[in-house]
């Protein structure tokens, strides 16, 4: 079956009129390796071993550093203060998604496309249910599999001491909280704004369909950068972008926030109960049943 972007994606670049491209544009790939463009590494205090998270091929494993046990404790650093306390983090968190919703509407409309037009009725929503199950069926894979490949195992270990307790110890609406603020205000600015943006600035020297298909890649990448805890993080988190980035062009951004939300929200209380059991919360520790 043919699919025709065209229709879908025609009337971008009148849409963002400052993000149009120049007449020649130098390509930013011509003088390095496709395998070195995304390095991203996180350092360790001093004294500390550390990590380098290396998204090259198989052949430059060598260069990776050895994995250790203290390799997130930045990480775990930050969400400490929050233990015992998760509203302050689910506050927290509505304060960072709104601002990144609103940070995203001001751009745009700087740009000469107001997305916030896309956010008011009348709402489609059934795409963004069914959309939200294939997501679903592939997280519950992961958790049930995972204790086989190391690096969801680092995952893991992490969540179990960070995001897990704080989960644990919220009232029932706290992790909807959480969903509703992630799938809103990331998908405002990923798809809304990066994406949107990416394709009205390609599509000014190239066919609509190669802008739509630079668009979401671009905005996949950054999604996936923004998410990379570790190598499996960032190919998870760069699919989901991709995914999400089909699901905005086919049926709009009410449409991919929903999905985004109700899969945060499923992973949320899925993750929290297979993966905290045997997990600190609060003062109490939980034994995991034989």
């Amino acid at each position: 079956m043919e699919f025709n972007v065209a229709p879908a994606c025609q009337g971008f670049s009148a849409r963002y009129p400052l993000l149009r491209a120049p007449a020649r544009l130098p390509s930013p790939c011509s003088n390095s390796h496709v395998g070195r463009l995304v390095p991203a590494f996180r350092a360790a205090a001093p004294g500390r071993k550390h990590r380098l998270v290396s998204f090259a091929s198989k052949s430059d494993k060598a260069r990776t550093k050895e994995v250790t046990d203290d390799s997130f404790d930045d990480e775990e650093e930050a969400f400490r203060e929050f233990q015992g306390n998760p509203m302050v983090f689910v506050g927290f968190s509505v304060l960072f998604y709104g601002a990144m919703l609103g940070g995203s509407i001001y751009v745009a409309q700087l740009a000469g496309a107001p997305i916030s037009k896309e956010l008011l009725p009348p709402y489609d929503l059934i795409p963004g249910l069914v959309c939200t199950i294939p997501l679903c069926l592939l997280l519950l894979a992961i958790v049930d599999f995972g204790d086989d490949v190391e690096e969801i195992r680092e995952i893991k270990s992490l969540l179990q001491k960070t995001i897990v307790p704080l989960v644990k110890e919220m009232p029932f609406w706290g992790p909807l909280v959480l969903a509703l603020g992630a799938g809103i205000g990331e998908e405002a600015a990923y798809r809304a704004l990066i994406q949107s943006g990416a394709v009205a600035r390609i599509d000014t020297f190239t066919s609509t369909t190669v802008a739509t298909i630079g668009g979401i890649a671009v905005a996949s990448g950054l999604f996936g950068l923004g998410h990379a805890l570790n190598r499996f993080y960032f190919w998870w988190a760069t699919f989901a972008g991709v995914y999400f980035g089909i699901e905005y062009i086919l049926y709009g951004l009410p449409s991919t926030a929903l999905t985004h939300a109700l899969y945060d929200w499923f992973a949320f209380i899925y993750v929290a109960y297979v993966w905290g059991q045997g997990t600190v919360t609060g003062t109490k520790k939980e034994t995991k049943k034989v």
